[in-house]
């Protein structure tokens, strides 16, 4: 059975990348975010913590050292 512990860590990290890219142009480059930026956002800044949660969670219960 294959591991879905490296499938969990790639959608952490584009999740993350995703949030500080959304925090950068936001809040170092000024530019404000139309409306349908803001839903986007909404979805994306809570999926970024609920994934890194998931990925630890799974590695240390189920990875059995194999990562």
């Amino acid at each position: 059975m294959k591991s879905v512990w490296p499938l969990l860590l790639a959608a952490w990290l584009l999740a993350t990348l995703s949030t500080a890219g959304a925090i950068f142009i936001g809040e170092v480059m000024m530019m404000t975010p139309c409306t349908l930026c803001w839903y986007q956002r909404i979805a994306m800044f809570p999926l970024a913590v609920i994934l890194g949660m998931a990925t630890v969670w799974y590695g240390l219960f189920y990875g059995n050292g194999s990562y």
